[in-house]
Formats: structure tokens, C-alpha cells, sequence
């Protein structure tokens, strides 16, 4: 997972997301869902969903202004859940990034 380091608070963000097997991108095709969680500073959820297809390897979450305007200043936390079609065990991600005003 991988986006901006800084979010400024009311403004959209958007985070790729790589899916990458044996070094090469994961089939689109292959994936069952890329879902996130959104955690913000004081540790409680503020949101989930499901990122978004660009291309084989790569799956974008974008929070949208609404979901930034009610995170607070300080460190929050992207959780990403990859469940494929091809592997029984799901695979996990986190980034974390910053809100100011």
C-alpha cells in the first residue's frame, strides 16, 4: 500500500494498492475483493470498502472528502484485506499517514 504520507483534512485521497505474485502483477481476474478499513488517530473505525480495479497488480482506494473531513488531526491507519480466488489464506496490508488541517 502506498499514497500520501500527509492527507489534509477535507480534501480526497487516494492510495494504490500493489498485488504483485512471484514478482509479477495478480491477475485482476484471480482477485476475489481488495477491501479496506479505515482506522483513525484515537484507534476506532471510520470506514470500509473496496478499492477499486485500475490494472492487473494494482487496486486503488480513494477516501473522498466526506470520509476526510471527519478524521482528526494526528495519525491514522489504511488496513487492506486481499482475498484471492487462487489461495485459501487472505492477504493483509497496512499504511499509515497523517491528517492535518
Amino acid at each position: 500500500v502506498d499514497g500520501p504520507s500527509r492527507v489534509t483534512i477535507g480534501e480526497e485521497a487516494a492510495f494504490d494498492v500493489f498485488v504483485d505474485v512471484f514478482g509479477g502483477p495478480y491477475a485482476v481476474d484471480d482477485i476475489s475483493s481488495v477491501t479496506y478499513l479505515l482506522f483513525d488517530a484515537t484507534g476506532a473505525q471510520v470506514e470500509s470498502g473496496e478499492a477499486t480495479a485500475v490494472e492487473d497488480g494494482l487496486w486503488e482506494v480513494v477516501l473522498s472528502t466526506d470520509t476526510t473531513s471527519a478524521l482528526e488531526e494526528g495519525s491514522n491507519r489504511l488496513e487492506v484485506v486481499v482475498v484471492s480466488n487462487l489461495v485459501a489464506l487472505p492477504s493483509l496490508g497496512e499504511y499509515q499517514f497523517v491528517t492535518a488541517p
